[in-house]
């Protein structure tokens, strides 16, 4: 093996020789060739020395005008017009800024636990249809199920059962207690009646005694004049007796008849007194009528909040759904606002833009705005812009998004809004911040002027996201080029056009 290889070693040395030999051999014959040919030629020219000028003349013309000509393509080439395809904005146009905003759907509700406790029973799976209303597992206080909600909800259902039984009668106690009073108060009217009419009688009485008093003084008198020798001494005795007994008769009769007509008198006091006490007893009866229902009311307020406490450790569905997910197990611990359960219902969604005052203010309520869901687009006009801020000083503009979205939105997840803007007047246009070049003292656009790239000085207002406003130096005409590789006298041509 050794030798077949240094026998091909040598072959390719003794071949490269060959080669190398040969080359030589032609090179040396080439310069022999060209060395005889320049002789040759010299002796022509020494033998006809104008016939070689006249050649010579000949081939430096040809030159020249074939380096005239060269010459002549590069100016033709610069003189060659170079049309620049742009694309335009046209004042009037409604810009539009792209904001994001948030999808808020309704019908999926992630139960939490509103109360502490242990998980005792759970009466659903993943992927079970459930009605509004009907039990999702069950919080025990401990392992054993103990539950003292249950408890409480059961006390306050039997005091609020005896308040609620002993109601009725306890107002008809009441309701008695408020006919004596006014029973009372008729029967010492009737008293006060008779009473009256007592006194008529007993004033009777006093004027028949102050007549028999007027005959007995009458007597009395003529008894003295008569009495010769004190033969009438007796007689004036006893007639002075009958009147001192009827003199009396008459002072407390007339005392009896000034007591009586105090009491009968409806502007004294007596009477007075008595329609106090029976106000008051009938206020007292109506505060009690009313502590009555107040505790009836109570008790049975109670009892709701005692079921509702109670209801809190048997979470329900809030709406007919499907049990998307169970995040808890059987005798598992959980903490208020711990994840219990997910359920989907049927599904209603909206989008919420979150603007500031400005552009809320300028939003436009006729032209539509164009929503990005996944690869799709929607166009809709929003169905309300609130007139207040609603999350810090940040506006909300509220999209309507249909059912055949559903399935390709998540709740508090974030689209797309191309939300158009209409100018606060015709005489402050917008125009995308991007066409507006800077100086260092002013600002200008290019505008398309008849094909032909012009430069406008502009005054700048308020930036609303990608646009501009332009208070002064455009025209309703006036068509912005977009592009920025465009210089002023630049020919142009708008895209599509």
């Amino acid at each position: 093996m050794a030798r077949n290889r240094i026998t091909l070693r040598d072959r390719i040395k003794k071949g490269s020789n060959q080669a190398y030999a040969i080359t030589k051999s032609r090179l040396t014959k080439s310069k022999t060739i060209v060395i005889d040919r320049s002789k040759k030629v010299g002796r022509v020219i020494d033998k006809r020395p104008l016939t070689s000028l006249s050649v010579a003349l000949g081939v430096l013309l040809l030159l020249l005008v074939l380096g005239m000509i060269l010459q002549r393509k590069p100016e033709e080439a610069k003189k060659l017009e170079v049309v620049k395809t742009i694309q335009t904005f046209r004042i009037g146009k409604n810009p539009q800024i792209v904001q994001s905003a948030k999808v808020e759907k309704t019908g999926i509700a992630k139960i939490t636990s509103q109360m502490g406790g242990i998980v005792s029973t759970i009466a659903v799976t993943e992927g079970q249809e459930v009605r509004k209303g009907q039990n999702l597992l069950s919080l025990a206080n401990n392992y054993q199920g103990g539950n003292a909600s249950s408890i409480q909800r059961e006390l306050a259902g039997i005091q609020y059962k005896n308040t609620k039984e002993t109601f009725d009668l306890q107002k008809d106690i009441i309701q008695k207690q408020r006919d004596i009073a006014n029973k009372s108060r008729e029967n010492t009217e009737e008293l006060r009646k008779i009473t009256d009419q007592s006194v008529s009688d007993t004033q009777s009485i006093i004027d028949l005694n102050n007549t028999i008093l007027s005959t007995l003084n009458t007597n009395l008198t003529n008894l003295r004049n008569s009495n010769v020798g004190g033969s009438n001494d007796q007689l004036i005795l006893s007639t002075q007796q009958m009147i001192s007994q009827f003199q009396g008769a008459n002072n407390q009769l007339n005392s009896g008849i000034r007591q009586t007509r105090y009491t009968v008198d409806t502007n004294k006091p007596a009477n007075q007194l008595a329609d106090l006490q029976k106000d008051i007893a009938l206020k007292q009866l109506e505060a009690q009528e009313k502590a009555l229902q107040l505790g009836l009311d109570s008790s049975g307020l109670q009892l709701q909040l005692a079921q509702i406490q109670e209801s809190l450790m048997y979470p329900v569905a809030p709406f007919n759904g499907i049990i998307e997910r169970i995040n808890v197990t059987v005798g598992q611990s959980v903490a208020p606002g711990g994840p219990l359960l997910t359920i989907h219902g049927e599904q209603s969604q909206k989008a919420v833009l979150l603007v500031p005052q400005d552009i809320a203010k300028i939003s436009s309520r006729v032209a539509p705005s164009v929503l990005t869901i996944g690869r799709k687009t929607y166009e809709t006009i929003p169905y309300y812009v609130s007139s207040e801020a609603t999350d810090g000083q940040l506006y909300a503009i509220y999209y309507a998004i249909p059912s055949e979205f559903q399935d390709e939105l998540t709740n508090n997840s974030y689209i797309q809004v191309k939300l158009p803007l209409s100018s606060v007047t015709s005489a402050l246009p917008y125009i995308p911040v991007d066409a507006v070049y800077q100086g260092q003292n002013e600002s200008y656009v290019y505008v398309n002027s008849k094909n032909v790239a012009a430069t406008k000085k502009v005054e700048l207002g308020n930036v609303y996201g990608q646009f501009v406003e332009i208070k002064n130096g455009l025209s309703d005409t006036d068509e912005i080029i977009l592009n920025r590789n465009v210089i002023s006298g630049d020919k142009v041509s708008v895209s599509g056009s």
